[in-house]
């Protein structure tokens, strides 16, 4: 599998931590950053084909607030 932000490899970095059971996929972001925000997309390939499961995540602080 691989875990792409806004349609490139996901950096590593301590506070990405990945995991994976038994089928179960996860990115656990411990605390993030402005620059974090954008597009994350789970790619799952195997023998029969390709899965994608895609997420938006905004890190901005909201001045409004």
């Amino acid at each position: 599998y691989e875990w792409l932000v806004n349609g490139r490899p996901l950096m590593k970095a301590h506070r990405f931590v990945l995991s994976q059971d038994f089928g179960y996929i996860a990115l656990n972001i411990l605390y993030c950053y402005p620059e974090d925000s954008g597009t994350y997309t789970l790619v799952v390939r195997n023998a029969a084909g390709e899965a994608q499961s895609t997420v938006d995540i905004d890190c901005r602080i909201d001045a409004a607030n």
